[in-house]
């Protein structure tokens, strides 16, 4: 990955300009809704195309709010923020933290803590590195999804079984290594969906 200043600029006006449309959405849809008990935990909640037996469920009609690139020391404020605010709102968040770029910085670690022992984030492996999975054999995603694994454990005191692909790309033998770790849950945007929907089905992977 080039990390020339310009690249460094741009990518971190990309990520502020995302920090903000999350802080404006999640303002306008919690005004529109009236304060009450929080909600259940993400995972819980989180809109599930379950493909088992053929059988297509729909649990809740609900949001998923997500925040990904959590990363020690960079753009502090930008991530510090909008975890606040879901806090201060008592209302989820599920946050994609890169695990070889985190675990340093207390005050993110700190605040990441913060929200998941109260009930309110539920943190998932946005990878070991932020690389295209989709470019890496399978034993290599087995290998570096096992490595984010391991630090999540150590950091948080459990294993997560969300995996959101860096940049969204994944393939079949990213569904192989999930389902070899236990990891169920793919979070990811694809416009081909359907390419996937029978490697999903026989590896009882939830997107």
């Amino acid at each position: 990955m080039c990390n020339s200043p310009l690249i460094r600029r741009i990518n971190r006006k990309i990520f502020l300009i995302r920090i903000i449309a999350i802080i404006i959405t999640t303002i306008v849809l919690l005004l529109l809704q009236p304060m009450g008990q929080p909600k259940r935990h993400a995972d819980a909640l989180m809109i599930k195309h379950i493909i088992n037996d053929n059988t297509h469920t729909i649990p809740c009609n609900c949001v998923v709010f997500r925040m990904d690139d959590i990363q020690d020391k960079w753009i502090e404020q930008g991530q510090l923020v909008p975890m606040d605010l879901f806090i201060s709102k008592n209302q989820s968040l599920s946050l994609g933290l890169i695990m070889h770029a985190v675990g340093n910085d207390s005050k993110i670690i700190n605040k990441v803590r913060e929200g998941y022992q109260k009930g309110l984030f539920e943190l998932a492996l946005h990878g070991w590195d932020h690389v295209d999975y989709s470019k890496l054999s399978e034993q290599r995603q087995q290998h570096s999804l096992e490595q984010a694994n391991e630090k999540m454990k150590y950091l948080f005191g459990k294993t997560s079984k969300i995996f959101i692909p860096p940049d969204n790309p994944f393939n079949n033998d990213t569904l192989e290594a999930m389902r070899r770790l236990g990891i169920r849950i793919l979070s990811s945007v694809v416009y081909e969906e359907a390419a996937y929907l029978l490697p999903m089905q026989k590896l009882t992977i939830i997107h």
